[in-house]
């Protein structure tokens, strides 16, 4: 990945992640389908999306949940059946987060996070420096969205998300002498909606009811060789 905008503490910068030329994982080889090894030494072997091979002795799988239930990657043979069965129920629905340059802060000092039922984003968080000495002031704003009401904003374009976000924060800081305080303070943003990146697909798995038990056997190695790991668990 580059980096598109700096990140540091001196300049209050905003970044944002563009993708380069990866090399995807097409499918993980234990054996042929009547269970032969492919090998003597038993490596697992792995091929990518342009027909390259490698062998590992162990493989660790922390792509996220969407890609597996896309069959993206082949397993051959199959994964056992209560794995792909934790793999099919599990959800991981869409997310997004925008974050927000200010020329100032305008929300009250010491509030920090702000966690909302029915407001254009469902998790807000504040970030505030500034400098008695010099010009090096840094205000940002960060809204955070999953499940549901993020599926339901799948379509908006950066520039909507942007337009509801600073109109929400208007509406929730505003006063009779400062109306639109975020609209009018605002310098830069980066939107990002996860569930339309390509290597991605989605947001948090959901903690939906009866699914304890299927973590753990999605989280269960097969034959101590392939491991399973990431938010998903």
């Amino acid at each position: 990945m580059e980096s598109k905008f700096e990140w540091g503490l001196g300049n209050c910068s905003i970044f944002v992640l563009k993708p380069c030329n990866l090399k995807t994982l097409s499918a993980i080889v234990f054996a042929d389908e009547d269970g032969h090894r492919l090998n003597a030494g038993g490596r697992i072997l792995l091929k990518n999306q342009h027909g390259e091979n490698i062998t590992a002795k162990y493989v660790v799988i922390t792509v996220p949940l969407t890609i597996l239930k896309d069959g993206d990657i082949t397993f051959v043979p199959k994964l056992p059946a209560d794995k792909n069965r934790a793999i099919n129920t599990i959800q991981m629905l869409r997310a997004w987060k925008i974050i927000c340059q200010f020329k100032r802060r305008f929300w009250p000092e010491k509030l920090h996070q702000i966690y909302s039922v029915r407001g254009f984003s469902s998790e807000i968080w504040m970030w505030s420096r500034g400098s008695a000495v010099n010009d090096d002031n840094c205000h940002v704003v960060v809204g955070l969205e999953t499940a549901e009401s993020a599926e339901q904003k799948s379509s908006l374009s950066g520039q909507q998300v942007l337009e509801g976000f600073l109109s929400y924060l208007d509406e929730m800081f505003g006063t009779p002498s400062d109306p639109h305080p975020a609209t009018d303070s605002f310098l830069d943003y980066v939107y990002f909606h996860r569930s339309n990146h390509l290597f991605i697909r989605g947001g948090y798995t959901s903690l939906t009811a009866h699914v304890h038990d299927l973590r753990h056997l999605f989280a269960r190695p097969v034959e101590d060789r392939l491991f399973f790991a990431g938010s998903k668990l």
